[in-house]
């Protein structure tokens, strides 16, 4: 970085790790600012690195953004340090490294790759305990097409899962967008340990993901575990990829659907300042309209899906009923998706719902959603890669 860098000019990425709130500064290297930092040594294991088994947790990509992406691993207690070179075309002369926190599980490490050019193609090698790992992936486009995958109600360690895995990485998107309860049954870190990342690591090290919050994650000190292992910024936040607009909310209801309250408050906050956005895409949790076991969420009904009208939202994905539903209660209106199917298990759906177009259970796999200028494609592909369903729609220049 220069001499003498004025933070205050520099955009920042922030997120949580631990009991510290991080912000980056956004340069030419990984600069580090920590806050509200408080002693966590007694909570930790007693675990000790040795040389065949430094990486508790292989890399892991997380916050992808056009010009920054958070890669994330887990180590014994006692390799305290660690580090990321990267660069373009294999020139891996940058290096940011990693903050630390140490959890129940072993130290969790976080570094911020920053300084990228949008959608450009990045190895990385991660530095640890003196073993070292290596990567790849692409930065967010800021421009141009993009496609992202979404789906939900996995993290059980199920074949299922290890199968719509797969599926991913051969889609190989430019982004992977959760739609909760991503850790059964309570998201804790042993259950993270054990039915998330082994399943996910030969994707995750490549490719980006945005966690949302579901209720099985939310079980667990209100999702602190997720929030803290998958660097989210804050509960509800929102970005920038392509010509699209990307919102993640919590959406369980603890912190409000209803005006005044805060998750309404940010959603209306974001769509009015985002109003020219040429895409809109809304990601949480409970549905605003299913047919499935749960059913429609009334609060959503009554308090958001006004905002979506009134924004001219595009699509709304949504998880928690473990089915595949296509819904569009107005003709002219939004558009919204349940995709439950990341492969816990399956759910009873019924088929007299006047709003859904279309409606499978006892099926698993991903939506792949396409987004160019002119045209977005929502895809349903199942397990072993067979086109299940299919809707686009365009908009004018």
């Amino acid at each position: 970085m220069a001499e003498s860098p004025q933070p205050a000019r520099m955009p920042r990425v922030s997120f949580a790790l631990g009991l510290l709130t991080v912000a980056v500064l956004i340069g030419s290297g990984a600069a580090f600012a920590i806050a509200d930092a408080t002693d966590s040594q007694s909570r930790a294991s007693s675990k000790q690195a040795t040389t065949s088994n430094v990486f508790l947790r292989s890399p892991y990509l997380a916050q992808p953004r056009t010009d920054s992406i958070i890669v994330g691993w887990l180590t014994p207690p006692s390799v305290a340090k660690g580090s990321v070179t990267y660069g373009l075309g294999g020139a891996e002369n940058l290096t940011a490294e990693s903050v630390n926190h140490l959890q129940e599980d072993g130290m969790l490490h976080g570094a911020v790759l920053s300084g990228l050019q949008p959608g450009s193609s990045y190895s990385y090698s991660v530095h640890s305990g003196g073993q070292t790992i290596h990567g790849h992936f692409r930065s967010l486009p800021d421009s141009g097409p993009i496609r992202f995958t979404t789906t939900g109600d996995f993290g059980g360690a199920t074949a299922a899962e290890a199968e719509v895995v797969n599926l991913m990485k051969q889609q190989d998107p430019d982004l992977f967008i959760t739609l909760g309860d991503n850790t059964y049954e309570r998201g804790t870190l042993a259950e993270m340990d054990q039915n998330v990342f082994p399943q996910y690591a030969n994707f995750l090290d490549s490719h980006g993901v945005m966690w949302v919050l579901g209720n099985h994650d939310y079980t667990t000190r209100q999702g602190t575990p997720s929030i803290e292992n998958f660097f989210m910024p804050d509960r509800n936040y929102s970005f920038d990829a392509g010509e699209a607009h990307f919102i993640v909310l919590e959406g369980d209801g603890s912190h409000g659907y209803a005006p005044g309250q805060r998750d309404y408050e940010f959603l209306r906050n974001d769509l009015a300042a985002n109003a020219n956005a040429r895409w809109k895409f809304v990601f949480f949790h409970y549905p605003a309209y299913s047919c499935g076991q749960h059913g429609s969420t009334p609060y959503v009904d009554q308090y958001w899906v006004p905002l979506f009208d009134q924004y001219r939202v595009d699509a709304v994905f949504n998880g928690h009923d473990h089915d595949y539903e296509r819904i569009r209660p107005d003709a002219a209106g939004v558009r919204y998706f349940v995709a439950g199917i990341g492969g816990k298990s399956v759910d009873p759906i019924r088929h007299n719902c006047p709003f859904q177009q279309v409606g499978a259970t006892h099926i698993y796999g991903d939506l792949i959603v396409s987004v160019d200028h002119s045209t977005v494609r929502v895809d349903c592909v199942l397990v072993g890669g067979k086109l299940f369903d299919t809707t686009s729609w365009s908009k004018e220049a």
